[in-house]
């Protein structure tokens, strides 16, 4: 989906069956001073994704559409020993980023639930580790994802991946992931 997303989004799907997914925007991975540049990652493709992404779910609300956020969090008492050492190899320490209760874990503030969007959290790659997510899905009728976020080479794709498992129609917004 590369010229107009929410134009292309309606040819294939009703806005009323989809699920526009939020995936990852969150401080650490996004903000000047967060882990992620701190580690020495180019955030110039990520950055530059937040207004194209604020634009579509603009759109996508304004037609009566939600957004349902996923934020990645690496709490100690969830994470597996590979992610343990993983989080000491890359960061020093066990938690690694996006730490529960830090400005780190918190949605950037450019893209920020409106008041009927629910934010489930992850601890693992993929939105679907966290059963209330599909639950929800299921509540609302939900057959397309329409996923966007950072980390697509990771955490989007991970969790295409498991729409597609789960016979979901899935989508990637090309101009609303970034990496």
């Amino acid at each position: 989906m590369n010229e107009n997303p929410l134009s292309q989004l309606a040819a294939v799907a009703a806005l009323k069956d989809c699920a526009v997914v939020v995936i990852d925007m969150q401080n650490d991975f996004l903000a000047a001073g967060g882990a992620f540049e701190q580690l020495g990652y180019d955030l110039t493709a990520m950055q530059a994704m937040i207004p194209r992404l604020a634009g579509f779910l603009g759109q996508v609300r304004a037609l009566g559409g939600q957004g349902i956020y996923v934020r990645h969090l690496f709490d100690r008492q969830r994470l597996s020993p590979a992610m343990r050492a993983r989080g000491r190899r890359l960061f020093g320490s066990e938690e690694g980023f996006s730490v529960p209760h830090t400005w780190g874990a918190e949605i950037h503030p450019l893209l920020k639930p409106a008041d009927n969007e629910t934010v489930f959290d992850k601890y693992w790659y993929n939105a679907f580790s966290n059963p209330d997510f599909e639950a929800a899905l299921a509540a609302r009728g939900v057959q397309t994802l329409v996923l966007s976020g950072v980390m697509t080479h990771v955490c989007v794709e991970t969790t295409a991946r498991a729409s597609n498992t789960r016979e979901f129609h899935t989508i990637i917004v090309e101009d609303c992931t970034a990496a």
